[in-house]
């Protein structure tokens, strides 16, 4: 007989931590900041963003990385060119309820891409992106930083 209830307790008590287990596992979190972020923005202020760095609002629980440039073909100082040239970033938005992925590219007049775009709520603006190529002096990823804005779509 107590083997028989040691048998039963067992089995309850396996019943639970795994009913906590898959509970757990399946619960949604409204929660995107991480300790990992890079550093602080607020609304509405431009700040300078490097290739993976990771910035967050933390009263708006929203984040955004820059995670690749490409395509630069801006003018470098000192050349004479037909075309002014343009570069194409790519960032990851992350907010409380989804994560998008947006393009913005230094020419606003492109077609395709844009200086601006509204995703999640919020308006993204690219202000500039430095450094600016020189002559024969190719620019490393990770010395690339995009000066942006992020403020609530209105």
């Amino acid at each position: 007989m107590v083997k028989v209830q040691l048998h039963r307790a067992a089995f309850l008590l396996t019943v639970i931590i795994c009913g906590v287990m898959f509970a757990q596992c399946n619960r949604k979190t409204t929660e995107v900041i991480a300790e990992d972020y890079s550093f602080k923005f607020e609304l509405s202020t431009p700040f300078a963003l490097g290739v993976t760095d990771k910035a967050c609002n933390l009263d708006q629980n929203i984040c955004i990385v820059m995670d690749s440039v490409y395509d630069d073909s801006r003018c470098p100082e000192g050349v004479n060119c037909i075309w002014e040239g343009n570069t194409k970033m790519r960032f990851k938005l992350t907010t409380s309820k989804n994560s998008y992925v947006l393009y913005l590219d230094t020419q606003p007049t492109s077609n395709i891409y844009h200086n601006d775009t509204i995703v999640g709520g919020y308006h993204i603006s690219l202000n500039q992106l430095s450094p600016y190529p020189l002559e024969d002096n190719p620019i490393k990823l990770s010395d690339y930083a995009a000066e942006i804005q992020i403020s609530a779509a209105n």
